[in-house]
């Protein structure tokens, strides 16, 4: 992922916390694009809340093990996933 476009892709999307998901919603000429919403659950939240573009696999990987009890081989195998599936959001 080119984290320096992290900035752009967030300002495209809304974000509002709903229990322990955060939901994106897209904006479409500055409107938000009710018919396409995208569920984050906690931990996937967690990382959209923290991902800028001077973020890195470590860095992301490091603050997941520092705020959820989880191991280093998981920890950086969801930053994975989270960012191959951010990266489907830039099309």
């Amino acid at each position: 992922m080119d984290f320096k476009k992290v900035d752009q892709l967030k300002s495209r999307f809304v974000s509002r916390k709903v229990g322990n998901e955060l939901v994106l919603v897209p904006l479409v000429s500055n409107v938000a694009h009710m018919d396409t919403l995208f569920n984050l659950n906690e931990t996937a939240g967690f990382l959209w809340e923290n991902l800028n573009e001077n973020s890195s696999v470590e860095q992301l990987k490091d603050l997941l093990m520092e705020n959820f009890e989880v191991d280093e081989e998981t920890a950086e195998k969801d930053v994975k996933e989270f960012l191959e599936k951010i990266e489907k959001l830039e099309g």
